[in-house]
């Protein structure tokens, strides 16, 4: 809803929009769903900074958020033993990557 609502402000307004957050799934998410002229969208996050969201290369927008939500979004749920960076840097087939993102992949094959 957070992610929505800033989105549909974007396109509305020709003011900057500033999402106060201190979460990754936040940031993610803002990145993924950005649109391509989004200039006036950025993130605060506590102390951290200020982010510009369209100055954030996401490479390859599928793979993208698939390898976020391989990875795991925290330290509870990523894989033993791996890195978030170490698990963005392994080479997914595409046809792994097609199964995960496809909108009519039955259950089974995921």
């Amino acid at each position: 809803m957070i992610v929505r609502s800033a989105m549909d402000l974007v396109v509305g307004v020709n003011s900057p929009v500033v999402v106060v957050a201190q979460d990754t799934d936040i940031l993610i998410l803002l990145c993924y769903h950005r649109l391509i002229d989004c200039t006036n969208l950025y993130l605060q996050a506590d102390f951290d900074g200020l982010y510009d969201i369209s100055t954030i290369d996401i490479g390859d927008h599928k793979k993208f958020l698939f390898k976020y939500g391989w990875s795991g979004n925290d330290t509870v749920s990523c894989i033993h033993g791996h890195t978030k960076c170490a698990l963005y840097k392994c080479k997914f087939p595409a046809s792994v990557i097609t199964t995960f993102t496809s909108n009519t992949s039955p259950v089974s094959e995921i």
